[in-house]
């Protein structure tokens, strides 16, 4: 909670920007269209489905874009089934608000790397790490 994010999927105002707003929840709920960008956010930033968690810590980005392309905009993809939108969220590590710059000779780098959780019966945990 206390985020700033971009709505990309609400509509731009008068001087062409999408609205500006703070996340007041501490979990975003996705039940419909979603496209959103994160500004500052912390470097460890997780999506729980049920029994599965999938954890993604960030070095070098400090922005996340959150989004899900919804009901209406799914029937304009080919590659997904009816009713497939409610199967997935796309969580992804970005520098946006204060792009990176990188001047000649110069270097930057980032990296994510991935960990799937999961809870079994008794409450125990598995993982298994993707980078």
């Amino acid at each position: 909670s206390g985020l700033e994010y971009e709505d990309t999927a609400a509509p731009c105002n008068e001087a062409g920007h999408h609205p500006l707003l703070v996340e007041a929840a501490q979990s975003v709920k996705v039940r419909g269209e979603v496209d959103r960008i994160y500004h500052h956010v912390p470097e460890k930033l997780a999506v729980v489905d049920g029994k599965r968690i999938v954890t993604a810590t960030t070095l070098g980005f400090t922005d996340a874009v959150l989004w899900n392309v919804g009901q209406e905009k799914a029937t304009t993809l080919p590659d997904l089934a009816p009713g497939e939108w409610k199967q997935y969220v796309c969580l992804e590590a970005a520098v946006i608000k204060e792009p990176a710059v990188v001047q000649p000779g110069t270097t930057w780098a980032g990296s994510v790397a991935y960990e799937l959780h999961t809870v079994d019966a008794t409450g125990g945990k598995g993982t298994c790490t993707v980078s």
